[in-house]
């Protein structure tokens, strides 16, 4: 699975707009309000369609928070907010076979119900896109029916990340669970696939289990080595994981020695190490028959908001190439804020929702990143040091001014330096200096 081109019309704060997107990593910025998130939403909806595709039990239909809504006036009052219809998601990209290009759409439809007028998700998929899905392909049997079956069949991983995904969650006990049968199918890999939390204490219990085979030697040594060398190659300064048993816990242990629970990391550690550990424990759920090689082989669409997420800029720089490493066929379709991240992505990567992008960030410093991707003018400076710095300008100016002045003109110019320093009088040092310069601030 893959998105080559996304087209929202009537999508949130989009009336249409199109985005396309490179086979492996993207990076969404522009100001807060402009539609990063809302991209990612469309996304969401686009890859629902895989619901249809395998019967995937997970669902994302077109929302009612979905629908573009615009203010209606009457001389100058807002009257409503009206929904706009049909909210439509046009979709291009790789979808059931991975050498084939196709298409397809979803848009919200109405219909009539118990004398109410009812708004869903309709699907569309053209007869070209429907050839490449199984029974269509010539292949017998659904893709679960296949999957039943025993067959060796490439499951896409599908994950998307709100910024939200590290809200407290409760540390519980992993205790047995009675239905744990009814958890081992491969579509499991797909539980809550359109709002993933980067779940500590789904992370937990997998890794508890996996460390109880590894000690029966009942086979887990190959998947447990997977996770552990994903979370291990993306968290800096980490050498393993294990489990407290008496705690029911997993921990790593860091390179200076010390053992840290999941529940005690950092935000930013906990950041990383859930969503490495959450992405690799689904592909390797979904296609365990790859056996070592299951992060370097399975494909599929990964959608993070706010990447940089609670990052130490440290961490920041060499997240994205992390992820390319670690997870190499996944398509990463993320929003952010960083410089440091934009300055990791390659040519084709960024997209802007604020403006044209008038330079590619590769091989760029910060400031020239900041100041003409970001449009944030003197980023050396902060906002607080810039305004001192054009008042003492202003300030200059005046005194000139004054030399030749009018005694009311000279009267008026004491009146503005009073009220031009006034934002300042915090800072004592520096107004006192000013005024040395032969304006007195009192008249």
């Amino acid at each position: 699975m893959r998105l080559d081109k996304l087209t929202l019309k009537n999508f949130r704060g989009f009336a249409e707009r199109s985005f396309e997107f490179q086979p492996q990593f993207n990076l969404i910025i522009g100001e807060n309000g402009t539609g990063k998130t809302s991209v990612l939403k469309g996304a969401e909806v686009a890859l629902g369609v895989w619901e249809m595709v395998a019967d995937i039990g997970e669902k994302r239909p077109i929302q009612n928070e979905d629908i573009r809504r615009i203010p209606i006036t009457a001389h100058v009052v807002l009257m409503t907010f009206e929904p706009q219809h049909p909210v439509r998601v046009d979709a291009l990209g790789l979808l059931y076979d991975r050498h084939a290009t196709v298409s397809w759409q979803r848009y919200t439809e109405t219909r009539k119900a118990q004398k109410k007028t009812l708004i869903h998700t309709a699907t569309h998929i053209p007869w070209e896109t429907a050839s490449q899905i199984p029974p269509y392909t010539g292949i017998k049997g659904s893709l679960r029916e296949r999957v039943q079956s025993g067959e060796r069949v490439e499951l896409p991983l599908i994950a998307c990340y709100a910024a939200d995904r590290l809200w407290s969650e409760p540390s519980e006990p992993v205790e047995p669970n009675p239905d744990e049968k009814l958890h081992l199918s491969r579509f499991e890999g797909y539980r809550d696939c359109f709002h993933s939390s980067s779940s500590k204490r789904e992370l937990n219990r997998w890794i508890f289990k996996q460390d109880i085979k590894a000690l029966k030697g009942n086979g887990a040594g190959i998947a447990y080595g997977v996770m552990k060398s994903a979370i291990l190659g993306c968290l800096p300064h980490s050498k393993d994981v294990v489990m407290d048993y008496d705690l029911t816990q997993a921990a790593i242990v860091f390179e200076d020695g010390k053992t840290v629970l999941l529940d005690d990391l950092s935000d930013g550690q906990r950041t990383m190490v859930t969503l490495v550990g959450d992405l690799a424990r689904r592909a390797i759920t979904l296609n365990p028959w790859m056996g070592a090689e299951v992060l370097q082989q399975t494909h599929g669409v990964v959608l993070i908001d706010e990447l940089d997420l609670h990052l130490h800029p440290q961490w920041q720089r060499r997240l994205v190439d992390d992820l390319r490493r670690t997870f190499p066929k996944l398509q990463f379709i993320c929003t952010t804020h960083s410089p440091f991240l934009i300055q990791s992505v390659r040519p084709g990567e960024l997209i802007k929702l604020d403006g044209e992008l008038v330079i590619e960030p590769t091989g760029r410093s910060l400031e020239e990143i900041v100041d003409l991707i970001m449009d944030v003018s003197s980023p050396e400076r902060s906002q607080r040091h810039q305004e001192m710095l054009d008042t003492a300008r202003d300030y200059l100016g005046l005194v000139e001014e004054a030399k030749a002045a009018t005694p009311e003109r000279q009267a008026e110019i004491q009146r503005e330096v009073v009220r031009l320093l006034a934002r300042f009088t915090d800072n004592p040092a520096y107004t006192a200096l000013l005024e040395r310069k032969g304006i007195l601030t009192q008249p």
